[in-house]
């Protein structure tokens, strides 16, 4: 129940206040009224029977209460609750940038901005050089030799466990560690999904797209150093010129997640080229009145 209290003065000074309760059920047919429905947690949701239980929801009592705060979907009698702001949810398959926070016995952790830590054992890597072969004591060993703590890989989901641990594998010549680039962090709501997550912006920039919301901008290809040779390898450093496309791409992807819109190549580039065209400096993209016009120019081009 949500108080509503009215205060009044009356001519002796006295204040007066007149307490009315609302219930929550009323606030929430009352958005629903509004044609979106949105939820806190413990708010039940009217449903007809025969529903089907979503993400975000649980019954009791055979009333459908929400978990978490969002937006109700409805599709068919399937009924969730989407978060406005939620962690990563993994899935298999997916292609994710993340950070290492551990090294132990023949594994690493890395947050990915998910619930949990995902994990990437050294058997699911590739040795240096690609040998195939049995891991041994020393390969554990020299394993901060390949990655060690705070470093940035690219890998891919290989399987969810009952307890929603997460195993990650780098078996692809495409997956590895990340150096000389630049990590953006976005909503990974807003990142679209696609079949291409490793692409050359027509700025020729190099651009890792990973579900879990972290993309990666390098001039140079993602190096396969973690596959190949270790990180004894060297990779190109950035030019200044280089450096100057990937902070234009920084702020063009910050703005597209500040404005809550979808993130992939074609609206990256839209507002990348509608910034040079205005004549803008990096560093003036990111001022409040700017990123207004810029998408407002976005959107009159009918790209949006």
């Amino acid at each position: 129940m949500n108080e509503m209290v009215d205060v009044e003065v009356d001519d002796h000074c006295t204040v007066v206040v007149r307490a009315a309760t609302r219930s929550r059920t009323e606030d929430v047919d009352r958005s629903s009224e509004l044609g979106q429905m949105c939820v806190v947690a413990g708010d039940q949701i009217h449903v007809e029977p025969g529903f089907v239980r979503g993400r975000g929801t649980l019954t009791e009592s055979g009333l459908l209460i929400a978990t978490v705060g969002g937006v109700v979907d409805r599709v068919n009698k399937l009924v969730s609750v989407r978060p406005l702001v939620s962690r990563y949810t993994p899935e298999i398959g997916d292609v994710v940038i993340g950070r290492v926070v551990e090294v132990s016995q023949n594994r690493w952790k890395l947050d990915v901005d998910a619930r949990q830590e995902a994990v990437l054992m050294l058997s699911a890597m590739n040795l240096p050089g690609g040998a195939q072969r049995r891991r041994t004591y020393e390969d554990e060993l020299n394993m901060r030799s390949l990655i060690k703590e705070e470093d940035l890989i690219s890998a891919e989901v290989q399987e969810l466990k009952q307890d929603g641990g997460i195993a990650l594998h780098t078996r692809s010549m495409k997956y590895g560690r990340l150096s000389e680039g630049q990590l953006v962090r976005v909503k990974s709501a807003l990142i679209k999904r696609q079949k291409k997550r490793f692409q050359m912006l027509p700025c020729e920039i190099h651009a890792i797209f990973g579900n879990n919301g972290y993309i990666w901008l390098s001039e140079e290809e993602p190096r396969k150093e973690l596959e190949e040779q270790g990180r004894n390898t060297e990779t190109p450093k950035t030019s200044l010129d280089g450096r100057r496309r990937i902070s234009r791409l920084r702020n063009s992807i910050l703005i597209l997640n500040e404005m809550s819109m979808t993130i992939h190549a074609q609206t990256i580039m839209d507002v990348y080229i509608t910034s040079e065209q205005a004549g803008l400096r990096e560093f003036e993209m990111l001022r409040q009145n700017v990123r207004e016009q810029l998408i407002e120019r976005v959107r009159n081009r009918g790209n949006f």
